[in-house]
């Protein structure tokens, strides 16, 4: 015991113990021992070796796919067309001029009636005034254009129930066309006597028809509106019917005209759509 030699921890070489020297095979024993010992040695070198290879290998291969992919996304790129601006935006269409027709049965009643006629069957005509009708708590303090220059009325003092008519001459409009107006339809207290305003049109082989009216009270002011006339329409006719209300109301039915106009009619301006936002580049791989 005191002989024995004692094997370091994880020493491949083992020392000889006294009590082994001169023993038959010992030293070949030993020679095996420290070849084993070696090819041991060598063969984790080797392992080592082949497992760095591959780990290469295997980074080396990704590098390529990730190269491979930024290569296809570039040509992507490349191919694609390029980004073309927006277009600007339509201006809306003109107007279609006006035909003589138009031009001439436009009026602001500054001067006289243009063109227009009383054709009421009762001889009761629409009166050409400026600043306030005679009667009170009924009609415009002034016309439409300025405030101090003419329109038209109906005197209802005296004349209730009484038709005025206001009428074009013949006309053609050989297409769809727009008639606008300003109109004053007043009357102050409860008497309830304001009367009908109205117009109607004429059409070749239809006859006279209404396309716009308004009855009773509609506030102390001028009031703008437009009438779309059938391009078939040869005349215009405003009506105005007065109305007899209680107690003195018979003198409150004062209506008034004012600024006709006519216009060739186009269909209502669509804008276009708003433009599209711009496409973005594509994005290359991180």
């Amino acid at each position: 015991r005191g002989r024995d030699a004692v094997l370091p921890v994880n020493d491949t070489s083992p020392e000889l113990r006294p009590a082994d020297v001169g023993k038959p095979g010992m030293v070949r024993k030993l020679v095996e021992t420290s070849l084993g010992a070696g090819a041991s040695l060598l063969l984790g070198r080797a392992g080592m070796k082949m497992t760095a290879s591959l780990v290469w290998r295997e980074k080396a291969t990704d590098a390529l796919v990730r190269m491979s992919a930024a290569a296809l996304l570039v040509g992507k790129a490349a191919a694609a067309p390029p980004l073309l601006p927006n277009p600007p935006p339509l201006p809306p269409p003109s107007p279609p001029p006006l035909t003589p027709d138009m031009v001439q049965l436009g009026c602001d009643f500054e001067v006289d009636t243009c063109i227009w006629n009383d054709t009421a069957p009762d001889g009761y005509y629409w009166t050409r005034t400026s600043g306030s009708t005679p009667s009170s708590n009924t009609g415009p303090s002034g016309d439409h254009t300025t405030g101090s220059g003419y329109y038209l009325f109906t005197e209802a003092s005296g004349v209730y129930n009484k038709l005025h008519q206001l009428e074009s001459p013949l006309f053609s409009l050989q297409q769809d066309a727009t008639l606008s107006f300003f109109y004053h339809m007043y009357e102050g207290g409860s008497a309830n006597s304001m009367g009908t305003l109205s117009v109607e049109v004429h059409e070749d082989g239809s006859g006279w028809s209404t396309l716009w009216s308004r009855t009773g009270n509609q506030g102390n002011a001028w009031l703008g509106a437009s009438v779309i006339l059938p391009a078939s329409t040869t005349q215009v006719c405003f009506n105005g019917r007065t109305r007899k209300g209680t107690g003195f109301g018979w003198a409150r039915s004062d209506m008034a005209l004012d600024d006709v106009s006519f216009s060739r009619f186009a269909p209502p301006f669509t804008p276009p759509l708003a433009p599209s936002p711009p496409r973005s580049p594509p994005q290359s791989p991180p």
